[in-house]
C-alpha cells in the first residue's frame, strides 16, 4: 500500500540558482537568478565575473529541456539494468517484513515495553495523567505553554481511576516531582511563608448522608528545607505518604498545583514530572500507562493524513496560477511585465494597504475603505478609533432580540452574563474553598480545612463572596489563646459565616468585624477578653463591628474580663444578641 509520493528535482548548471546574493565558488557556465533586483535579472559566471543574460546568449551550448529528460531516462534504463534480480527480490522481502513491523499497533506495543512506562504499581506505576508537562505560576497566577496568562492560583490534573483502590482507598500516596523556582519572595503572601501547595481532592459521605469534596496535601513554604528562591536547575523534591483514611474517603478525584492562600507571592514557581504512586518507597519518574494508550489510533490517523497530502505533493502549481495569486510586496508598485487582477501590498502606507491592478491603475482592494472608517488591523492588534460606534450581538433563533451591545458613548449590556471567576476591584472574588473548617491548635499539616487558629480559619474567607453557608468549628474542651485578635473583615455572598465553638472551650481573645454585607453568625462561643489594661486605661471593646449588615451572637458568653469598657461597640452595624451573657464589662 502506498504511504505518500513525492516529487524531487537534481539541479544542475542549466538550473538558475535563486537568491539575492551571488552564490559561491561559481564555475563557469553557472546560472543565477538575482532575486535583488526588480524585476529579476538571471546572469552567467563567464570564469571572471557574473555577466546579464540576454538576447545575444548563445543557448546552443546548453541541454533543452527535452534533452535533458532524455539524459535521465538513459540513465535510469542503465541503473536498473545493473541491479542483480535476486537481489531485488531479497530486498523486497525484508521491506514486507519491516512494513509488517511497522504498524500502529507494533509501535504502541515497542513504546509500552520501555522504561519510560511502568504499568503495575510494584514497579512502580505513576497514577498521574500527563504529569510530562511544565506548569508555570508566576505571581501565583497559571500561565500555559502558549503563553496565555490566567487568574487562577491552582491547576488540577486527572488522576487513574484505580488510584483509591490500589493505595489501599487512599490511605498510602505518595507524590514526587521536579520544581525550579525563579526570585520567589513569600514576604506579602496572604499566609505566612506560602509560595504554592500540592493537593489531593477526595470525596467523602458526611454526617447527612451528602457527598463532599475536601483536599488534603502541603503547603510549600519558605521554611521549608528544601526551598531556594532561585534554583539553578531542576530539583526533585518528594511528599508523603499521605493517608486520607481517618477522612472516610469514598473516591479521589485530581490531584492540584498551586493554592490561593500564596496570594501576593512574587516570582515563578515551575512544576514538572509529577508521581503519585503506592509503594513503600519514591521511584524515578515515569509516565502514566493511560499516557499511551490512544497511540495506535494517532499512527493510524497521521498514515491518513500523510496519504492525503502526497495527492496534494503530487501537484504542481503552473507559472500562470502562482502568477495570479502571489502578493508582491514593496514601497514602489512593481514594475515589468503586469496583468489583470495582479496584487500589490503597497508597505509604503502604514497600516499597509493592498491593491490591485485594473488593466491602468493600481485600485485599493478593500483596505482603503477599512482604513477610511477608523479600524485597523494588524498583527495581534485589532483598534476602532470612530465617534460613532455600534456593536451588537443578535440571537441566532430570533434576530430582533439582541443579546449583547456596546456603544460609542460607553454604555454595555449583556442580557446574560456567565463567567467561572469575575475579576474586578469593586467584586468580591468568590470563595472556593470547603464549606467546613476546623480549628486545632495542635495540627501541625498543612490543609485548607485544617487550622491552629481561627485567626488564620478566618483569613481563608476574609474578602470573599460566599455562595453558601461556611462553618469554623473551635475544638471541644481546650482553651484557644490568640492575643492578637480575631478580625473578619470583608465577607460577603448569600451564604453566612458561622463560628461555632462549645461551652467548654474558651477563646481568650477579641473580635472585630468590619465591612460584612454576609450573615456572621458566633454560635455558642465563650469569649473571654485576654489583653491586659494599659496601665490603668481600659480596653475599648471586647466585640467591635462597623459597616456590617447583620452580625449574630446566638447561646454565647462574653466576659470582659474586667479589663474592658465595652461587651459589645457597634458602629453603623446590624448586631442581635440572644441567650447570652455579658460579664465583667464596665458598660455593656
Amino acid at each position: 500500500m502506498m504511504i505518500a509520493q513525492a516529487q524531487i528535482t537534481i539541479a544542475d548548471l542549466n538550473d538558475p540558482i535563486q537568491q539575492g546574493e551571488a552564490p559561491a565558488s561559481p564555475v563557469p557556465g553557472m546560472l543565477w537568478l538575482d532575486t535583488s533586483s526588480i524585476p529579476n535579472l538571471l546572469r552567467r559566471w563567464d570564469g571572471t565575473n557574473w555577466v546579464e543574460c540576454s538576447a545575444d546568449v548563445d543557448l546552443s551550448e546548453y541541454y533543452t529541456k527535452s534533452e535533458t529528460n532524455t539524459l535521465f531516462e538513459q540513465t535510469n534504463n542503465a541503473i536498473a539494468l545493473k541491479a542483480d534480480s535476486a537481489m531485488v527480490s531479497s530486498l523486497g522481502e525484508r521491506l514486507d517484513a519491516a512494513e509488517q513491523k511497522v504498524t500502529p499497533e507494533a509501535i504502541a506495543s515497542t513504546v509500552t515495553s520501555s522504561a519510560m512506562y511502568a504499568y503495575e504499581k510494584y514497579a512502580g506505576r505513576n497514577y498521574c495523567l500527563n504529569s510530562g508537562i511544565v506548569h508555570t505560576f508566576v505571581d501565583n497566577k497559571y500561565h500555559y505553554a502558549n503563553g496565555t496568562v490566567t487568574n487562577s492560583t491552582s491547576y488540577n490534573l486527572n488522576v487513574s481511576d484505580d488510584l483509591f483502590s490500589h493505595s489501599n482507598n487512599a490511605s498510602n500516596i505518595r507524590i514526587s516531582f521536579d520544581i525550579k523556582r525563579t526570585d520567589v519572595d513569600a514576604s506579602a503572601s496572604s499566609s505566612t511563608n506560602v509560595y504554592s501547595g500540592i493537593w489531593v481532592y477526595y470525596h467523602y459521605i458526611d454526617s447527612s448522608g451528602s457527598s463532599l469534596l475536601a483536599g488534603r496535601g502541603w503547603y510549600l513554604r519558605t521554611t521549608d528545607s528544601t526551598f531556594a528562591a532561585t534554583d539553578d536547575d531542576w530539583v526533585r523534591v518528594s511528599y508523603g505518604p499521605l493517608n486520607l483514611s481517618s477522612f472516610n474517603p469514598t473516591a479521589i478525584s485530581y490531584f492540584a498545583l498551586g493554592t490561593g492562600s500564596a496570594n501576593g507571592t512574587t516570582g515563578t514557581v515551575q512544576f514538572r514530572n509529577i508521581k503519585l504512586e503506592v509503594l513503600n518507597s519514591w521511584t524515578e519518574w515515569s509516565a502514566a500507562p493511560e499516557d499511551i494508550y490512544g497511540l495506535a489510533n494517532r499512527v493510524t490517523n497521521a498514515e491518513s493524513k500523510i496519504t492525503q497530502n502526497a495527492n496534494s505533493i503530487s501537484l504542481k502549481v503552473s507559472t500562470s496560477t502562482y502568477n495570479s495569486e502571489k502578493v508582491y510586496r514593496g514601497a514602489t508598485a512593481p514594475s515589468g511585465t503586469m496583468y489583470m487582477n495582479m496584487l500589490w501590498l503597497d508597505t509604503s502606507v502604514s497600516p499597509n494597504l493592498l491593491k490591485r491592478y485594473d488593466g491602468s491603475n493600481w485600485i485599493a482592494a478593500g483596505a482603503q475603505e477599512v482604513k477610511s472608517s477608523g479600524i485597523y488591523i494588524g498583527d495581534n492588534n485589532v483598534s476602532i478609533t470612530t465617534e460613532n460606534f455600534l456593536l451588537q450581538l443578535l440571537d441566532p433563533a430570533n434576530n430582533e432580540n439582541v443579546l449583547m451591545e456596546m456603544s460609542a458613548d460607553g454604555n454595555v449590556g449583556f442580557k446574560e452574563l456567565y463567567a467561572d471567576r469575575v475579576i474586578s476591584e469593586s467584586i468580591a472574588a468568590a470563595y472556593d474553598g470547603p464549606t467546613t473548617l476546623y480549628v486545632n491548635p495542635s495540627y501541625s499539616g498543612t490543609s485548607n480545612t485544617y487550622f491552629r487558629s481561627l485567626g488564620e480559619a478566618v483569613q481563608a474567607v476574609n474578602n470573599r463572596f460566599l455562595r453558601e453557608d461556611v462553618w469554623i468549628w473551635l475544638p471541644s474542651g481546650t482553651d484557644i489563646y490568640e492575643p492578637n485578635g480575631v478580625h473578619i473583615k470583608g465577607v460577603s455572598g448569600t451564604g453566612h459565616l458561622c463560628i461555632r465553638g462549645y461551652s467548654n472551650n474558651v477563646l481568650n481573645s477579641y473580635i472585630t468585624v468590619r465591612g460584612c454585607s454576609a450573615h456572621i453568625r458566633f454560635v455558642q462561643l465563650f469569649l473571654r477578653e485576654s489583653r491586659p489594661k494599659n496601665g490603668n486605661s481600659r480596653n475599648p471593646y471586647l466585640v467591635e463591628c462597623a459597616m456590617d449588615q447583620f452580625v449574630e451572637f446566638n447561646s454565647c458568653t462574653l466576659d470582659a474580663n474586667d479589663v474592658t469598657y465595652d461587651s459589645v461597640y457597634c458602629k453603623t452595624s446590624h448586631v442581635w444578641l440572644y441567650q447570652t451573657n455579658l460579664y465583667n464589662a464596665l458598660q455593656g
